[in-house]
């Protein structure tokens, strides 16, 4: 009986460990969606408020659950009060707090590629490339809705498959 009990435990925990890898995936969709929005939000008020960054990016704290709202408010706040330039304080914050987020290294440079011209290009270049990130961001966004597709049923069942098989082995 115990032995029963031990392997419905091995076919379970695997279960469980590929369902985890796969809300991996919906959370990096959650990611990129998130940062894509803000990053919508910050182009049109760029255009149209014409406000400092600093401030733009405080206006910003509207979501407590938005990463993206809280990069933006971070670096905002921290270009009021420091010397910092705006690539060094772009990064640091990005890695900081993205550090334990399930995303890409590829993820990263897109959500790094803001400060490569915020605050160095003119208004028309920046709406460049805001362009060229949206589109990047899309096509990001639609690759990881096809590995939803794809891949969260094949890890949901190959780990309940492998859990099965390492019971097999063992009885």
């Amino acid at each position: 009986m115990l032995k029963l009990i031990g392997l419905t435990g091995v076919i379970i925990s695997l279960g469980l460990a590929g369902i985890c890898k796969s809300k991996q995936i919906y959370r990096r969709l959650f990611l990129l969606e998130d940062y894509y929005e803000i990053i919508i939000k910050i182009k049109s008020q760029i255009g149209y408020f014409k406000e400092p960054l600093p401030e733009l990016f405080i206006m910003n704290k509207t979501n407590k659950n938005s990463k993206a709202s809280l990069l933006l408010n971070n670096i905002g706040e921290r270009l009021k009060n420091d010397s910092v330039g705006i690539e060094e304080l772009w990064k640091r914050e990005v890695n900081s707090l993205y550090k334990s987020e399930p995303i890409k290294e590829e993820d990263i440079v897109t959500f790094n590629y803001p400060c490569s011209f915020l605050g160095k290009t003119d208004y028309e270049n920046q709406l460049l490339h805001f362009s060229y990130l949206e589109e990047k961001l899309n096509m990001t966004i639609e690759r990881v809705r096809t590995d939803i597709a794809n891949k969260t049923p094949m890890y949901n069942k190959i780990g309940f498959f492998i859990g099965a098989i390492i019971a097999i082995l063992l009885i």
